[in-house]
């Protein structure tokens, strides 16, 4: 704020009314048009480029606070208001008000508790209360959710909108949940036809007494999937079939004993598809490709029983929290391997094989007979025996023989010594590994190989099989999804752009798998395109610097000259949603409402005059969930595709 020198002569200095109530009224458009949400504890970006004039629709919650800043984004003197949504820009009441932030100069900071769950809008303005056409960055964070850097939300309540992250108890990743918690969170996918996928790596609650009901839909009226309690939902993928994409979690504890609750990670699939299977699985079992000492651990026995009286051998409990792997030999030799737990801790394992060259999880889990390898020693057979808890194969005190032919058996039982002969290998010779956790108390172990007499372990690298490669365009922002079927040595993919489909630049990068034969897919997000038809193609990049292009793909932009100014209340309070519409002139303009499929609901068509239009829209014969509405005008063109929630 300017600072008002006051000398012996006092000056009469005249001052805005608009600055004198701590608040300006300068709305004049939405940017960006896309209503906002966020459960970010840290600033998350609205826009890099907002302008003076310029307001944002914000969705809150009634008791979380929230901070709205222009800081670091940018040089000229800026205001925020904040003002009550439900109506397009000023026309609500002002609820905050800054100009000068202590420490951000001539930048603005808001921070507002919200006193209602609605819709907020928030203006910037150049001081005083005037139009700025250069570009400045509004960003915003919610300070009191759940919700952690690198998006881990610790049972925040409310509804949750992405498609990444991970979901832990309102302890974070190392604390304990608390007594008498009642709580109900919901993740839905942010992209329309997508599934939410919750993969659970951790789970301890107190059986019999604190319970997790999971819903497959967007609440709590939904189908239920389960109840859990104990460890029920440890190494367990659950996933949502329901139109929403949307899965629900209630949260049960009761008065007394807490325990670590749970781990899980989010990720999403187009809905329909399987998500990939989780390494605690064989067929989501992990693919080694050198000798590099690694580290695993597991939280449960997965979603598939893979082990039966068949083929677990010396393996008599079964699965109890399991990592799997599949390694293969580049060169004849001897292999050997150590894994290395915690003290006290009883890990087992088993090796299944010699198979086929070329064989994948697909062709050869479950394992399809008794292992050739396979130790069940008790922590304290094998700790009494050698004096450490590791156990493995091709020791050279412990193993007799130190190795063997893969065709003749070696298996011990809990009163083994931890150690069984090494693989006598040759080329190209496919085997499965399992590392199972006895103890199952969620301890990490080390593995460390022993390869001898020209041993090496490595990949075949294949091109990335590519099943699909798309793109759309939803709101104001080009999505791309595509989605592979197996990645050997991928190190990252980069996102090029094009508006004449010859002449290509990097917009993006997303790290890619690496080493997966597992089903993966892919989105980003190209959040403020060019007018105009964009071309979009994928340039997949090695770890050895090695590349293939796909695509190009494009997305149309039809530029329509009637625009979307607001829709509200969103999400609706009532049956009706009110759209606000300007028209260069008297026209009629095409609605198609659709679910979050994409799937036609409804068509309407709606006259509208010259000028700023606003009309209702029905929701009363729909349920609750998310919708898109598709804008279209005489002439075809679309004019825009907005998102409801109702």
């Amino acid at each position: 704020m300017r600072k008002l020198l006051l000398n012996s002569i006092c000056l009469l200095l005249f001052v805005s009314p608009a600055l004198l109530k701590g608040q300006c009224f300068n709305c004049n458009a939405q940017w960006p048009t896309a209503t906002q949400s966020t459960v970010s504890n840290t600033l998350v970006t609205v826009t890099t480029c907002m302008r003076g004039g310029e307001y944002a629709v914000f969705n809150v919650t009634a008791g979380e606070t929230y901070t709205w800043t222009t800081c670091g984004g940018g040089t000229w003197d800026t205001q925020l208001t904040l003002f009550a949504g439900g109506a397009p820009g000023c026309q609500g009441g002002s609820l905050a008000y800054n100009d000068d932030f202590p420490g951000c100069g001539l930048l603005s900071t808001i921070t507002w508790t919200a006193t209602f769950t609605g819709t907020v809008n928030v203006l910037l303005s150049r001081f005083n209360c005037q139009n700025q056409a250069t570009c400045m960055g509004l960003f915003w964070a919610c300070v009191s959710c759940g919700a952690g850097p690198g998006g881990n939300y610790n049972n925040p309540g409310g509804t949750i909108t992405t498609c990444e992250g991970n979901f832990y108890d309102t302890g974070g990743p190392t604390g304990n949940y608390s007594n008498n918690e009642f709580i109900t969170t919901t993740f839905c996918p942010d992209v329309a036809g997508e599934c939410i996928n919750m993969t659970f790596s951790q789970f301890s609650i107190e059986t019999g007494w604190d319970f997790m009901i999971v819903y497959d839909g967007p609440n709590t009226g939904s189908p239920a999937i389960g109840t859990y309690t104990g460890t029920s939902l440890n190494g367990i993928t659950l996933s949502a079939t329901n139109a929403s994409g949307c899965l629900t979690f209630l949260f049960d504890s009761d008065g007394s004993v807490t325990f670590p609750g749970w781990a899980a990670s989010i990720s999403c699939n187009t809905c329909g598809v399987p998500p990939p299977a989780p390494p605690t699985d064989c067929i989501g079992g992990t693919t080694v490709c050198d000798d590099a000492t690694f580290s695993g651990n597991s939280g449960g026995a997965g979603a598939i029983v893979d082990l039966n009286s068949s083929n677990q051998g010396c393996l008599l409990s079964g699965e109890n929290q399991t990592s799997w792997y599949l390694f293969s030999p580049a060169t004849d030799g001897n292999i050997g391997f150590t894994i290395s737990p915690g003290v006290g801790v009883d890990y087992d394992f088993a090796v299944w094989g010699p198979f086929p060259e070329g064989s994948s999880s697909a062709d050869i889990c479950p394992p399809p007979g008794p292992p050739i390898r396979c130790s069940y020693a008790s922590g304290f057979s094998t700790n009494n025996a050698t004096g450490s808890y590791d156990t493995g194969t091709g020791h050279a005190i412990y193993s007799a023989p130190q190795f063997a032919s893969p065709f003749t058996t070696y298996s011990e039982g809990a009163a083994g010594n931890g150690w069984v002969p090494g693989l006598n290998v040759t080329a190209g010779q496919v085997y499965i590994l399992v590392i199972d956790n006895f103890t199952s108390n969620t301890t990490p172990f080390n593995l460390n190989w022993n390869l001898q007499n020209g041993a090496t372990l490595d990949c075949t690298p294949l091109p990335v099989e590519m099943l699909e490669f798309s793109g759309s365009r939803i709101e104001n922002t080009n999505v791309l999804r595509w989605k592979t079927a197996t990645e050997i040595n991928a190190d990252f993919y980069e996102i090029q752009r094009s508006l004449d489909g010859y002449h290509f630049n990097v917009i993006g990068t997303l790290p890619a798998a690496g080493f997966t034969t597992s089903l993966t897919s892919y989105v980003y997000r190209d959040e403020e395109p060019p007018h105009s038809d964009c071309y979009y193609r994928l340039k997949q990049i090695d770890f050895d610097g090695r590349y293939e292009f796909f695509g190009p793909v494009i997305i149309e932009h039809r530029e329509s000259s009637t625009k979307i100014l607001n829709l509200y209340p969103n999400p609706l309070t009532s049956d009706l949603l009110q759209v606000e519409m300007s028209a260069p002139h008297g026209h009629t303009v095409h609605l198609e409402i659709m679910d979050v499929t994409g799937k036609p609901l409804r068509e309407l068509q709606v006259a509208v005059a010259k000028g700023v239009h606003t009309f209702a829209v029905d929701f009363s014969s729909y349920s609750h969930g998310v919708y898109f509405i598709r804008f279209t005008d005489q002439i075809g063109a679309v004019i825009d595709t907005r998102r409801v929630v109702r």
